[in-house]
């Protein structure tokens, strides 16, 4: 069901969530803890550019160039990292007084993501993304979604409950990854496929972050490391994945179809 609002058509949960009372709409989500100015979000609020300690609302739209990332902490202690190339809505993120959350809706369009659960009730969460539907269970994985809708998910904690756009589930466990097509169906990788996958589209497992953004990860193979087995380099304090110093000299305009870390 829809109803609309000055800015278009909206759905109408999320516009009984944002429109419930105006101290709920004006206060934040989540905080960012770090963040590479290359990072823009839209929403309730208008454009606005990032910035550390800033504030993440309802219906944000965050979106990110090839050298963009931002690491955000919701007030449940969700953590939640947006990396390069990548387009992510928050949907909906409804929290008690206590700051657990009532329900936590987040549409992940484009991209490399992190996702590791807060305190609250673990069936609260939904993070979509064209091709999937995941449903958390005490959780830590990483996240990459393609041009064309194609999402892998790698697990590096815990136990996630997957459904493709046809209702097909299946339980992902702790240290596997799985490949949900536009087509639907799920596809588990292992040797080569997975190995090139987790090289390909899963930055985030090299990138500098935040200690607590970090994960020590059980995704590894017989044949070659996975994307983290041990926790990902702490990044500085107040940097974000990034060289002032040596600033990327390329000119390649990134595209849907290429790798979320920004190569060519």
């Amino acid at each position: 069901m829809f109803c609309k609002s000055r800015r278009g058509i909206l759905p109408l949960a999320l516009m009984t969530g944002v429109l419930s009372g105006a101290a709920l709409a004006a206060e934040p989500s989540g905080t960012t803890v770090d963040v590479n100015p290359s990072t823009e979000a839209s929403g309730e609020t208008g454009m606005r550019t990032l910035e550390i300690k800033g504030p993440i609302f309802m219906g944000d739209q965050i979106t990110t160039n090839g050298h963009g990332q931002a690491q955000i902490l919701f007030v449940d202690d969700t953590k939640f990292v947006v990396g390069p190339n990548s387009k992510v809505v928050i949907d909906a993120f409804v929290f008690s007084p206590n700051n657990t959350a009532q329900k936590v809706s987040i549409s992940a369009v484009k991209g490399a993501f992190r996702f590791i659960t807060g305190a609250s009730a673990k069936n609260v969460y939904a993070i979509r993304t064209p091709t999937m539907t995941i449903g958390v269970r005490g959780t830590a994985f990483d996240l990459a979604v393609r041009g064309g809708g194609e999402s892998t998910i790698a697990m590096h904690h815990g136990i996630t409950d997957l459904c493709d756009a046809k209702r097909q589930c299946m339980e992902a466990k702790e240290g596997s990854v799985v490949v949900a097509g536009p087509g639907g169906g799920f596809q588990s990788l292992t040797g080569l496929a997975r190995r090139q996958k987790l090289a390909a589209f899963f930055p985030l497992a090299r990138a500098k972050l935040n200690p607590a953004f970090q994960v020590t990860t059980s995704i590894d193979d017989a044949n070659g490391p996975g994307p983290g087995d041990i926790t990902n380099p702490t990044a500085s304090s107040g940097d974000s994945n990034r060289d002032h110093d040596n600033p990327p000299t390329h000119e390649h305009e990134p595209t849907d179809d290429d790798p979320p870390d920004g190569r060519p």
